[in-house]
């Protein structure tokens, strides 16, 4: 009896912790643009800008031309990816191509994920074209 009485405890804690995360996720599914009242042409306009400026500030980055803080990420993300360096801008550049083109795209699991598997893939490609590695 009393064995029955510690699984039914031990369940209603696990359904009350777990149910406190899916009600904080399903309180506001709101997107960001319908939070601050704007119209979904121009969030999606606001984010294919900052991931433009996004790659802007990592190429200038690599040229020196984005101060102590740009210096910084490229030292530390060359030493990460070496020449793959250069995938993550072409990253940003075809997403906010991608933003700017099509007023219904949202960013989701599988193209995060598919951007994270376009810069593995490039960094294979990159070591087995260079005979430095990247």
């Amino acid at each position: 009896m009393t064995r029955k009485n510690n699984k039914k405890k031990g369940n209603l804690k696990q359904k009350t912790f777990f149910s406190f995360f899916r009600k904080n996720q399903d309180k506001d599914k709101r997107s960001l643009a319908e939070k601050l009242n704007l119209s979904e042409e121009i969030a999606h306009f606001i984010y294919a800008l900052i991931l433009f400026f996004l790659a802007v500030f990592f190429i200038g980055a690599s040229f020196n031309f984005s101060g102590k803080i740009g210096n910084w990420i490229f030292s530390t993300f060359s030493g990460f990816l070496g020449i793959g360096y250069y995938l993550i801008p072409v990253l940003f550049l075809v997403l906010s191509f991608s933003f700017f083109r099509d007023l219904d795209m949202r960013f989701t699991k599988i193209k995060f994920l598919a951007s994270i598997i376009f810069v593995l893939s490039g960094l294979g490609l990159i070591e087995l074209f260079t005979f430095d590695g990247g």
